[in-house]
């Protein structure tokens, strides 16, 4: 039910069918979404809060998450930086818990391990990758990329996850071309990561490459392609370190 009405929520407060662009090429967002936005974002970030303090079940987590994900996209990127550190935890937390229901709902009873139906894991797609975009969009701005730092770990955890999670993509909604969206933004994202300082990713520099040349004899070639850019990206990080 939390889910299926985060589902609904999103759909309501969706920008897909806008038809308006700025100079800048973004999308124009109707004055209700940011009043909407102004009202509830510091009301859903104090409840994901909870959740990842384990105050939430995991069905009102994935619900709260169903909502977040819209909600943060229906303004300018710009107007999200005062909630900047708040943005980011959640959305480097929402990448294993997204993809932990993915693989749960591979289960054969039709439920998963956290008590969801496959149907509700089915949900999951469209928001991890939706979470995706916006933490590489987070990594290339300067304010938000101070923010990644402090949850590095469960990003670098979280993205490398997500290179391996085909056959559980596979099983929901999209199929194969949610699977190929999903590894991309990952392989984008770990691209982005390595521009961090090098002391926060040094202790995750093997483990990312290693995870990164299996992808190299991915299926799909556009996988392939991208796996080559962002291990050229931290190789090149491999010779700043060795200097």
């Amino acid at each position: 039910l939390c889910a299926r009405l985060g589902e609904a929520f999103a759909v309501t407060i969706s920008t897909e069918q806008d038809r308006v662009t700025d100079m800048w090429h973004w999308k124009a967002k109707l004055l209700w979404r940011q009043k909407l936005f102004t009202s509830l974002c510091t009301k859903v970030l104090a409840e994901l809060r909870r959740g990842r303090e384990g105050r939430h079940g995991p069905a009102v987590v994935l619900g709260l998450h169903q909502v977040f994900s819209p909600l943060i996209t229906s303004v300018h990127f710009s107007i999200l930086r005062p909630y900047a550190r708040d943005i980011v935890a959640n959305l480097v937390h929402s990448i294993p818990l997204f993809l932990a229901l993915l693989r749960e709902g591979k289960d054969g009873d039709g439920h998963n391990g956290l008590g969801f139906s496959k149907q509700a894991s089915s949900l999951v797609g469209k928001p991890l990758c939706t979470n995706l975009a916006l933490l590489k969009q987070a990594l290339g701005e300067e304010e938000m990329k101070k923010a990644v730092q402090d949850h590095v770990k469960e990003a670098v955890e979280g993205l490398t996850g997500a290179l391996v999670s085909e056959a559980a993509m596979a099983g929901g909604a999209g199929g194969e071309a949610e699977s190929l969206r999903l590894k991309r933004s990952a392989l984008e994202c770990l691209a982005l990561l390595k521009n961090l300082p090098h002391y926060a990713i040094h202790p995750y520099f093997h483990f990312v490459r290693r995870k990164l040349q299996t992808c190299l004899d991915d299926a799909t070639r556009e996988v392939r392609l991208q796996a080559g850019r962002t291990l050229r990206a931290w190789t090149a990080e491999a010779n700043t370190f060795v200097s």
